[in-house]
């Protein structure tokens, strides 16, 4: 009689572990291990935050000096924005009012390098005029030459 070994099988060997596949699977999740959470106290309360008065000194120099940075840099900006700053009236010239003269129409002929609405502002600030100004014939006003 003849024997032979051959191997045994063993169902471990064999298994497959499902968890690979679907690890969030309700069969696979109740099969984890749960760790129970703990209540841990302390003996010593935690620290206190606190600053001392040169820190918050500092502190509010800092943000004085940045908020000031801020204002600055912004009126640079805006200033460099705006097309007519340091554009000042070289000279006046009085003109006489006639039947049909606007604002507009003045101020196109003699814009120059502004814009028409700008020297439309220029007029009316050099003669203190508002939207509610109406010109008459004859009247004298300056027009500002840059």
């Amino acid at each position: 009689m003849t024997a032979l070994l051959a191997p045994t099988l063993e169902e471990e060997a064999y298994a497959f572990d499902y968890s690979v596949l679907a690890p969030n699977h309700p069969a696979v999740r109740s099969k984890r291990a749960v760790t129970p959470l703990r209540l841990v106290s302390t003996t010593e309360p935690a620290p206190a935050l606190s600053l001392s008065w040169q820190a918050l000194a500092w502190r509010a120099a800092f943000f004085i000096l940045a908020l000031v940075a801020a204002v600055v840099l912004g009126s640079l900006v805006g200033i460099g924005l705006d097309p007519s700053f340091g554009m000042v009236p070289v000279d006046y010239f009085s003109h006489t009012v006639v039947p049909g003269d606007n604002l507009w129409n003045l101020a196109a002929a003699n814009a120059g390098a502004l814009s028409t609405d700008e020297m439309v502002a220029q007029i009316m600030n050099a003669n203190h005029l508002d939207a509610a100004s109406v010109l008459t014939a004859g009247q004298e006003i300056l027009i500002p030459v840059f």
